[in-house]
């Protein structure tokens, strides 16, 4: 029986991303996430308007590619 050594599992590599709408203007703003981030929580003040503060309306992961 061949058993599996750990450093032989391959885990895969994931960035992380927040995604933040301003409600005034709909502007969108994709940043590396930041530990303390949650859905729907207010953000900094929008850089496009200025005229109110973002929400975080998304947190996703991509897979880190491998350069070819």
């Amino acid at each position: 029986m061949g058993t599996k050594n750990a450093k032989s599992i391959k885990k895969p590599k994931f960035n992380v991303y927040t995604i933040e709408v301003c409600p005034s203007c709909n502007f969108k703003t994709k940043r590396p996430f930041e530990s303390g981030d949650y859905v729907f929580q207010e953000s900094a003040e929008c850089s496009h308007c200025k005229k109110a503060k973002g929400r975080i309306e998304m947190i996703y992961a991509e897979p880190i590619k491998k350069p070819q």
